[in-house]
């Protein structure tokens, strides 16, 4: 319990100590220096990650970093605790939004910083707000940055992947990228799905092949989300 304390109450002191980079990132924005606040965003981004992650107690091991291609891609990841994303974001060294929960968004400071990742939010219960979101998604990706996306549309901590949900593969389809999928493992020791219980783990990060997914149709759809799932499957176990 001491631990849970300790790290809630670390990360939000930590997270208020970024508002001055945030200050520093619109001032950007409003003059127009658009490569020097995405390099500073990104770059402070990843940082945040990294310490939240670190406030843990935490350690990770990440393989495959080698794999990634050069240009954007669609990660695609099973999801098995709330620290993925700062697994994900923080130790793989690309620039990166998530396709995350409208929830998510309505956290004070986070949700800012998840603007200038370019996060895109999803509306489970607003189909034509979810086909803007994705359409931002696609044009992100076809400007070079890549995104995250969990297919199993919520955390699961059975160890054990989830049905991945129909569509989960058009973003990279549309916008022309490869698709590299990303297994996290032991994530759910660190933190259970409510974010009750913080504990130190030791986590692996294992990032396969890309896979060309350019010749996705309706016909074969299933077919690549399933090769998908199970090079990540393969990887849990």
């Amino acid at each position: 319990m001491l631990r849970t304390i300790f790290w809630y109450a670390a990360g939000w002191t930590y997270l208020l100590i970024t508002m001055p980079v945030l200050y520093r990132i619109k001032y950007l924005e409003r003059k127009g220096k658009t490569d020097e606040k995405e390099a500073l965003a990104n770059r402070f981004s990843m940082r945040l990650a990294r310490g939240l992650f670190y406030l843990t107690g935490s350690s990770v091991e990440v393989e495959g970093i080698e794999r990634l291609p050069e240009g954007p891609v669609l990660f695609v990841s099973n999801h098995q605790s709330h620290m993925d994303s700062a697994v994900i974001h923080g130790f793989i060294p690309r620039p990166k939004g998530f396709v995350a929960d409208k929830d998510a968004g309505r956290i004070p400071i986070l949700r800012t910083w998840m603007k200038y990742m370019k996060c895109i939010f999803i509306d489970r219960g607003n189909a034509r707000r979810n086909i803007r979101s994705l359409e931002s998604g696609i044009k992100l990706l076809k400007q070079g940055h890549s995104l995250v996306i969990y297919p199993e549309g919520r955390i699961n901590a059975s160890g054990r992947l989830a049905d991945f949900k129909k569509g989960c593969l058009k973003l990279a389809a549309k916008a022309g990228v490869p698709v590299v999928p990303v297994t996290i493992r032991y994530s759910s020791s660190i933190m259970d799905r409510k974010g009750l219980k913080i504990r130190p783990a030791r986590i692996r990060c294992i990032i396969s092949d890309p896979i060309d997914i350019s010749n996705l149709s309706d016909r074969n759809e299933a077919v690549q989300i399933k090769k998908v799932r199970e090079i990540i499957a393969k990887s849990l176990m």
